[in-house]
């Protein structure tokens, strides 16, 4: 079955085909965004979990530097309060901790696989509040490094989960370098400060709790006064760059162009005067002054990396709506080109039908009225024919009746002289079986001699059969002498026997010789007995053959001689028959040449009959194949009619999707001619939509 599609569907289909490359490609584009929006939405949740990391780390810090300057000479000077202040911040950033594990715990792989994946399975909040709540309790009963030691094991915790979250929220892949070089300021350089910062704080308290300073104590409060510095250029030329690049990459962030240097300006000084308390710290002993620009150093740099991490959110959230706002752009450009395109294709289909139905109008009168003159062409034609058939159809007739006349005749002359052939052939072989009948009677009386040798043979076999007998009957009577010498000699074994018995020890030697052929005499008995056994055993079977053979034989003789005598009678009785009828074939024989003559003679007139009206049936066929002649040009006519008629109405449908109601009432009203319908020919010529096929188009070209 052929898919009908109308014009304005195939224009709609045009143009979604060159459509469906764009949406493709929208398709890998949104992929591509999507990918990219979910970096960005990776990335802000691990900037907020470690912006609680950092608060716990802040608070750690802060708490372990208040415990050893608590418990140093200038005890005086850090209140217990101050602590237990600490203590309960650093509760409270635990706990808000715990809730974000919660929440984005799993998104940052912060489980046990994930964890272990990376080698860092400690690194969890249940054992940072596990431990930190053992420290709380028992640091005033700890000794000054045991309190250092589980301080620092704690924020070793802290720094590890900072370094997971960094790897697994996509922060130290960041694409942009506005984003970039910010977080490098607040992943990596600021916590790096402020661990430098927290170590100097504590060295400067155990530097000033000694007695006497060393040059190694000195050196290493040198080291990390430079290493501060450094960190601290790193971080100011991370955020310098990424305020530099923030106009290169989507929008400008204001918080970034104006907070940003204002917070860089006041870690620089606070650091500053940090750095210079140290320079003090080393000529002499501890100061509160040094505590205090220390701790404002450390407010100084948990301030700017609160401020970076709320600005890096922004501007990955600005880069999240770039991309979706990019995604709805280009679906609504999609969308418009579609229609477009869809809009275009039906205007070009209106245009083409305008252009194109009045000619389908004009070509479909025209085959309107050429189907009307083939119609009426044909029924003349087909009156004709018609006519011209019967004529041919009734010579036919005559001439098959009077072939059927001529085949009956030669049929019978063929008969006639296959008779007589059989009857000449049936006299030779009654010549052949007279001849072959005294042979057979001649055989007969040689079988007959045959016989009786045979019988003659038989009856000396028989003779000869008796003669074994005796044979036997000698051996027999020979088998009895040999037993009686066997007794007698077993007679001597024993008297010899009883006389070595006799004679002692000198007797032995002849007793053993005795014993020994009297065991020869028992096996020739034994012998003896199993011959004279065999042979009375041939005597019987023998003396059986002989008798039964000479029975067969009587009755042989008997029943073959009254057989062959019966043959001999038989012989001639046929052959007398056979003379008989070699005198009633002569006769037939005579009779069938009669009959073959007349038979000859009226096959030479049904062919001059036959000869006469095959020239009246030529010629009536030359009328029938002018008349056919005729029918076929109407045919042809009426067929290009049709196919003219099926391309308008195919056209129509290219154009409309299906027929109209005018074309199907049109097409309706013509009616092909029944004999035309009904001819395998037509039905050949013209296909389900009315197209004319090429074995119809070459017998019209032929015409």
């Amino acid at each position: 079955m052929k898919l009908r599609i109308s014009l304005n569907a195939r224009f709609i289909l045009v143009g979604a085909a060159y459509a469906f490359p764009i949406v493709i490609l929208l398709h890998f584009m949104i992929t591509e965004k999507s990918k990219s929006i979910e970096f960005a939405e990776m990335e802000i949740k691990g900037n907020i979990y470690l912006r609680n990391v950092v608060h716990v780390f802040d608070a750690l810090a802060r708490h372990h530097l208040l415990t050893i300057a608590h418990r140093n000479a200038n005890a005086g000077t850090i209140s217990s309060g101050l602590i237990s202040q600490t203590e309960t911040t650093l509760d409270r950033r635990l706990d808000e901790l715990a809730k974000v594990q919660g929440i984005l715990g799993e998104d940052l792989q912060f489980t046990s696989e994930g964890l272990a994946k990376r080698g860092r399975k400690n690194f969890t909040v249940v054992n940072l509040q596990s431990g930190w709540a053992e420290l709380k309790t028992s640091w005033r009963s700890l000794s000054p490094d045991e309190n250092r030691a589980r301080h620092l094991a704690l924020i070793s915790i802290v720094k590890g989960m900072i370094s997971h979250a960094g790897d697994t929220s996509n922060l130290i892949l960041d694409p942009d370098l506005d984003s970039y070089y910010l977080m490098d300021a607040i992943l990596l350089g600021l916590p790096l400060l402020q661990a430098r910062i927290h170590e100097s704080l504590y060295q400067s308290i155990e530097y000033a709790s000694k007695q006497s300073q060393t040059t190694e104590d000195m050196i290493g409060i040198r080291v990390l006064q430079a290493q501060i510095s450094a960190d601290l250029e790193r971080v100011a030329t991370s955020i310098r760059t990424s305020i530099n690049e923030d106009e290169n990459f989507h929008t400008r962030n204001n918080s970034l162009q104006n907070e940003m240097p204002a917070g860089l300006k006041a870690l620089l000084d606070r650091a500053s005067r940090f750095t210079a308390s140290l320079d003090s710290a080393v000529s002499r002993p501890w100061s509160q002054q040094l505590m205090d620009e220390g701790l404002a150093a450390f407010d100084e740099s948990f301030r700017i990396w609160d401020i970076g991490a709320s600005i890096l959110d922004s501007l990955l959230q600005a880069r999240i709506d770039e991309f979706e706002g990019s995604k709805r752009r280009s679906l609504v450009l999609v969308a418009l080109s579609w229609f477009l395109a869809i809009f275009l294709a039906r205007q070009l289909q209106n245009s083409v039908i305008q252009t194109t139905f009045p000619i389908l109008n004009r070509l479909r009168r025209i085959s309107l009225e050429t189907k009307q003159t083939s119609t009426m062409l044909h029924a003349s034609a087909d009156k004709t024919s018609t006519a011209a058939v019967d004529q041919a159809a009734a010579m036919q007739e005559t001439v098959a009746t009077i072939n059927q006349i001529q085949a009956t005749i030669n049929r019978s002359v063929e008969i006639a002289n296959a008779s007589a052939q059989r009857a000449d052939a049936s006299f030779q072989i009654s010549e052949e079986s007279r001849t072959a009948f005294n042979t057979m009677r001649s055989a007969m009386d040689g079988i007959r001699i045959s016989i009786a040798s045979m019988f003659k043979q038989l009856s000396e076999s028989n003779q000869k059969m008796s003669e074994t007998i005796s044979i036997i009957d000698k051996i027999s009577e020979k088998t009895n002498i040999i037993n009686n010498i066997v007794f007698q000699t077993k007679l001597l074994a024993f008297n010899a026997s009883v006389e070595a018995a006799r004679a002692g020890e000198s007797g032995k030697g002849f007793a053993v010789v005795a014993e020994e052929v009297g065991n020869l005499a028992q096996m020739s008995g034994m012998a003896a007995q199993e011959i004279n056994s065999l042979l009375k055993t041939s005597r019987s079977a023998v003396t059986v053959i002989v008798q039964e053979s000479k029975q067969q034989y009587d009755a042989l003789e008997h029943d073959e001689t009254e057989k062959i005598e019966s043959g001999i009678r038989l012989a001639d009785r046929c052959n007398e028959t056979l003379i008989e009828v070699l005198e009633h074939v002569g006769c037939v024989k005579n009779l069938m040449s009669d009959i073959l003559e007349g038979a000859r003679e009226t096959a030479l007139a049904i062919n001059n009959i036959v000869e006469a009206m095959h020239v009246t049936d030529m010629a009536t066929h030359i009328n029938a194949s002018v008349a056919q002649e005729t029918k076929r040009f109407a045919e042809a006519l009426h067929r290009q009619a049709k196919l003219i008629d099926g391309l308008v109405l195919k056209l129509t449908i290219a154009f409309l999707g299906s027929q109209s109601k005018e074309s199907t009432v049109q097409h309706a009203s013509i009616k092909t001619p029944p004999r035309m319908e009904e001819s395998p020919s037509n039905r050949d010529a013209i296909d389900e939509d009315g197209d004319e096929q090429s074995g119809g188009i070459r017998r019209v070209s032929g015409l």
